[in-house]
């Protein structure tokens, strides 16, 4: 038994995701964490599966922020236009997704570019495998988007499929990916089984003999299609005959699946070769008409942003002294009370309020309940100290039971030597270890500042 998962399977289940999201039928968040250092300093851990991780990635939560429609866009591996390459034409047979490496973003398959004016072609044909050494455009030449494909000087064709908007390049594009757009006029401009390329395979001999006229309607189209009209362009008339050198296509036709190209020329020297034309049929729909499809848009991009503390919902300082090392998606938390997350952001630190504080506490530093930190009742690790509010945000909170936290409590900064008396604790907004962990990104320490704008971009491949 043999079996396969195409390409749609993927693209089905990224959409189904989006739509997930968009629709509210769950709620997803993408969460930041992990302010102090790795166990072994810079060196960055490989994320694994298991409970413990769950519980490290709440452990270490700082904030979340929830994901909108908006902030998910369908993106494909990024190709941009480059000369002297050759670019694989799409035919029916092809599997054009094809990848020796699955870890791979890129398809192993060059057939789609991007322009410098962010207008993103697929290549038809590709004049014998040669160089393409002309960018395609469309703004030149009298050349359509509604056109069946735009031919440059180079013997290539390609059809234009969409343009990249600022803002969505802006927030969907990487130096790996870039996102996929749907422009009306291209989907409804689209011929289901329309012939566009007539491959010339050998170009035969003998053709149209003492003959002036090269137009020749000497070609049929025999599949379980209608109307397609195409005549050959024949290099010589003379009493030889000629080969042919091309052809023009008067009209493709459409709903074919299959086509079979006949030659009759009545004109023909006996006994010279014989052509070979190959007609080839557009994906279901025709070109354009689901670019998502067309260009295996398996991969759903995740971008949405952080910007400053917030509005006070996730403080920070200036100087750099809020970080971050972890990223990371879930799905469906709860907040404190039990009832299902859907707020825009959400503070999961623990809040302390303090009294009598002396000194400092520093950010990243251990405070701790008790004698000593070897022997403490408490510990927590420090997010973030608001010395003019007297307020101390920490997480990786330890209590062995003995620390009544409705009650006040003294804590002491393990490296600053800073000492208060917690007066009211005022747990995270969200519920702890709720939700499904979907993602995590593991990175070297990410700054945090009142005045920046944090851009998260996320690809989820399906």
């Amino acid at each position: 038994m043999s079996s396969l998962f195409l390409r749609n399977f993927g693209i089905f289940n990224a959409r189904a995701f989006e739509y997930y999201v968009s629709a509210a039928l769950t709620n997803l968040y993408v969460c930041i964490g992990r302010q102090h250092a790795w166990a072994n300093g810079d060196t960055v851990p490989t994320p694994v599966e298991s409970s413990n991780n769950y519980y490290s990635v709440w452990n270490d939560l700082i904030a979340v922020k929830r994901v909108t429609a908006s902030d998910m866009n369908l993106v494909v591996p990024r190709v941009d236009w480059a000369n002297a390459t050759t670019y694989v034409e799409y035919t029916q047979d092809l599997n054009l997704f094809y990848k020796a490496n699955t870890s791979n973003v890129a398809y192993d398959n060059k057939f789609y570019v991007r322009n410098t004016k962010d207008q993103v072609f697929k290549c038809l044909f590709n004049n014998a495998n040669a160089n393409s050494t002309i960018m395609p455009e469309i703004d030149i030449g009298g050349q359509l988007p509604e056109n069946p494909y735009v031919e440059t000087s180079d013997g290539y064709r390609w059809k234009y499929l969409y343009k990249i908007p600022s803002g969505l390049k802006e927030k969907f594009f990487t130096t790996d990916y870039m996102p996929v757009v749907v422009e009306e006029n291209i989907t409804n401009s689209a011929r289901n089984g329309r012939i566009d390329i007539l491959k010339i395979i050998t170009p035969g001999a003998g053709f149209n003999a003492n003959v002036a006229n090269n137009f020749l309607n000497i070609i049929s189209i025999k599949g379980d299609g209608a109307d397609a009209n195409l005549r050959v362009n024949v290099q010589s008339s003379a009493a030889n005959g000629g080969n042919i050198v091309g052809y023009t296509i008067i009209s493709g036709g459409n709903n074919y699946t299959r086509a079979t190209v006949s030659i009759v020329d009545s004109n023909k020297i006996a006994n010279t070769g014989n052509a070979n034309l190959v007609a080839i049929i557009g994906p279901p729909g025709g070109h354009g008409s689901n670019v998502a499809s067309e260009l295996g848009a398996s991969a759903l991009m995740i971008s949405t942003a952080i910007e400053g503390n917030e509005n006070g919902l996730i403080p920070t300082k200036s100087g750099g002294e809020n970080r971050y090392r972890q990223v990371s998606l879930i799905k469906d938390p709860k907040i404190l009370g039990g009832g299902a997350a859907t707020g825009s952001v959400y503070r999961t630190t623990t809040k302390y309020f303090l009294a009598v504080p002396t000194g400092t506490f520093a950010h990243r530093e251990v405070i701790y309940s008790g004698s000593t930190e070897a022997t403490a009742n408490l510990t927590a690790v420090v997010e973030h100290y608001d010395s003019a509010n007297t307020e101390l945000f920490v997480n990786n909170i330890i209590n062995d039971g003995t620390v009544n936290v409705a009650n006040t409590f003294s804590i002491i900064g393990a490296n600053s030597g800073a000492t208060a008396t917690v007066i009211v604790v005022e747990p995270s907004e969200l519920k702890p270890y709720t939700g499904d962990l979907l993602y995590i990104q593991n990175s070297s320490a990410v700054t945090r500042d009142p005045t920046e704008y944090q851009q998260f971009k996320i690809v989820l491949r399906f």
